[in-house]
């Protein structure tokens, strides 16, 4: 593989049974795991919101478009994207713009050091957080802990593989910010938020990059090797149950489907 995206990164990391069959087989669930629904809606009331400009309305009509018109999962889906806009105009968070226009759910493409490698990606939002920045901001969904979730290594180094692609695109960000938006657990209770910031120094990133290329040898080695293995403990650790779970004891019938990447007609990330 010549060329990478976090997520496949993610994938190897957690579960490299998962990799395989995502990045390697073109294979994904039949049926999307609940989580990813309400994260999607809430990525697209987003987008739309900041790119039109849009009032409230915006969010039902999303909702409709992502199927989630009653029940929990579409009560987190609004409550979590009301949560996330009333956010972006309080803080303020203000996105930045390149020359193709807003830089909102847009991808990138960029070399690493090695010159072999293509690193790809789609960044949810660069901006200005309360009036400093720029910084990458990611909104992410959730359930568990809070501190949990940002602690964890690789969400962490999702973040500061966005801020170096920007970079090797010449824009220099002063870090990252994420906002974590908590899923309620009933109809009868409302989302919750967290806002991190972490600023990152010239020499974190290059060091990080050396570690993302090791990372990488390690995926390729492992291609090689054949050393594709499920890991176990990861099984129940993502929205509950790994959506491949039943595939390790039971095999692919009539669970996974062939699937073809997306072409995605944003414009490239461009300074």
């Amino acid at each position: 593989m010549r060329v990478f995206r976090w997520h496949a990164i993610d994938d190897f990391l957690t579960c490299r049974k998962k990799f395989e069959n995502r990045w390697l087989k073109n294979l994904e669930p039949i049926e999307a795991p609940k989580a990813l629904r309400v994260g999607k809606a809430v990525h697209s009331v987003i987008e739309r919101s900041l790119k039109e400009r849009a009032d409230s309305s915006v969010l039902t009509s999303v909702l409709k478009e992502h199927e989630l018109v009653e029940g929990l999962e579409a009560h987190q889906a609004q409550e979590c994207a009301e949560t996330a806009l009333e956010l972006i105009a309080s803080t303020p968070i203000e996105p930045l713009s390149d020359k193709h226009g807003l830089l909102v759910e847009r991808p990138f493409q960029v070399q690493l050091l090695d010159s072999y490698t293509t690193y790809r990606g789609r960044i949810d939002l660069v901006a200005n957080v309360a009036r400093k920045g720029p910084y990458v901001v990611d909104f992410k969904t959730y359930s568990m802990s809070a501190d949990t979730l940002y602690m964890d290594f690789k969400m962490k180094r999702q973040m500061w593989s966005y801020v170096l692609a920007l970079s090797k695109l010449g824009l220099e960000c002063v870090g990252y910010a994420v906002v974590l938006l908590k899923k309620p657990r009933s109809l009868s209770t409302e989302s919750e938020h967290t806002l991190f910031i972490y600023n990152l120094t010239k020499e974190e990133l290059s060091e990080f990059e050396q570690e993302l290329l090791l990372i990488l040898s390690d995926i390729r080695q492992a291609i090689e090797d054949n050393a594709l293995y499920k890991n176990t403990s990861a099984c129940v650790q993502q929205y509950g149950a790994c959506p491949y779970l039943e595939l390790c004891s039971l095999g692919s019938s009539g669970l996974l489907q062939e699937v073809q990447e997306e072409e995605d007609t944003s414009p490239l990330i461009e300074f």
